[in-house]
């Protein structure tokens, strides 16, 4: 991904990790939350839905996202130094991108860095449709939600978000070009109008990549756009409360969620963590 100049609002958002003790079914329980210190020490499980824990074996797969439907973006898995080609020959440094398979191989998280600019997306599939969701944050406050499916080539996924004016379309598409190279292509129109090229960026594979560090933003601490700020009551460390059938289980629960804020500010990130009682 790449840095795209903002305008206007800039929303914060919230990027949720929803999970449950493994062996449970998904559940939406109703909750409350309390603050409390978190045992560092505790034998946790990060179990979203019934996944094995955060620790576990590199590659270690849960059997509830086997599926070949859930592979169908891991050619994107690794770590990239990027050449972008957006403003053609000869191509600038697009930054570096560390893909990985997470959740016990039911998302696909990205971790993007260039020149100060920092921003994250986690990337899903629902397996009744097919369809896969993006949802990009950063450190200018720009929120992507974007949804698509696999295509014969590789991965396109669309969304439209508000901008000064009217409305954006965005369209990016991925596209192995070898087992060390992937091709990423944002295209936007605002208001149905000409096509342009955001990123034409050019993934190489590396054994690893060092990233730029963060240049701290302010655009989601402004004090006269407070919106950002409208969730920060849910930082910190809590112990949840379960009702419902979770809390029905005989072999009960102790869930331990963790708030934190990241992106300088403009995003919220939760980890359950459970553990039988």
């Amino acid at each position: 991904m790449h840095r795209l100049p903002l305008a206007g609002a800039l929303p914060a958002v919230a990027l949720t990790l929803i999970v449950a003790c493994e062996g449970d079914a998904p559940q939406a329980p109703r909750a409350s939350a309390s603050p409390v210190e978190t045992d560092a020490g505790a034998d946790v499980t990060l179990a979203p839905f019934n996944l094995k824990s955060k620790h576990a074996p590199a590659g270690a797969l849960n059997s509830a996202c086997g599926a070949a439907v859930y592979r169908k973006f891991d050619f994107w898995v690794g770590q990239w130094e990027i050449e972008d080609f957006a403003g053609g020959e000869p191509p600038v440094d697009g930054g570096d991108d560390i893909i990985t398979s997470e959740l016990g191989g039911c998302a696909v998280f990205e971790d993007y860095a260039g020149g100060g600019f920092v921003g994250r997306s986690m990337n899903t599939v629902d397996p009744l449709t097919g369809q896969w969701h993006q949802h990009w944050s950063d450190n200018t406050g720009l929120v992507l939600d974007l949804v698509g499916a696999p295509t014969a080539t590789g991965m396109l996924l669309e969304g439209d978000r508000p901008a000064p004016g009217g409305t954006v379309h965005d369209r990016i598409e991925w596209t192995p070009l070898s087992s060390t190279e992937v091709r990423q292509l944002w295209q936007f129109s605002s208001n149905g109008g000409p096509v342009n090229v955001q990123f034409d960026g050019h993934y190489h594979k590396r054994a690893s990549v060092v990233f730029d560090p963060e240049v701290p933003t302010t655009a989601c601490q402004d004090a006269a756009f407070p919106a950002p700020r409208q969730f920060d009551f849910t930082l910190g460390q809590w112990k949840v409360d379960l009702s419902g059938p979770l809390a029905e289980d005989d072999q009960g629960a102790n869930l331990r969620s963790t708030i934190t804020t990241d992106l300088s500010g403009c995003l919220l990130g939760e980890a359950h963590r459970c553990q039988r009682l």
